[in-house]
C-alpha cells in the first residue's frame, strides 16, 4: 500500500513559473509598464483636450475653439 500525497497549488504554479522564467519576468515588468503607459497616454490625452482651447487676442478670453490654426 502506498500514500499518495496530493500536490499543493502553490507547488504547481511555482512549477509553471519554473518551466517558464520569461512568464514571471513577464508579470514583475507588467505592472510599472502599464503604469508608465497610463501616465504617457495621460499626458497624451490632456495635451489633446487643451489644445483645444484658443486665446483670443480682442476680449483677452480663453474659447473654446476646434481649429488646427497655430497660434
Amino acid at each position: 500500500m502506498t500514500m499518495v500525497i496530493p500536490r499543493a497549488p502553490s507547488g504547481r504554479l511555482s512549477g509553471l513559473f519554473w518551466r517558464r522564467p520569461s512568464l514571471g519576468l513577464f508579470l514583475l515588468l507588467l505592472g510599472p509598464l502599464m503604469w508608465f503607459g497610463i501616465v504617457y497616454l495621460g499626458s497624451l490625452l490632456t495635451l489633446l483636450w487643451q489644445s483645444v482651447y484658443t486665446f483670443d487676442d480682442f476680449t483677452m478670453s480663453v474659447t473654446t475653439d476646434l481649429t488646427l490654426a497655430k497660434p
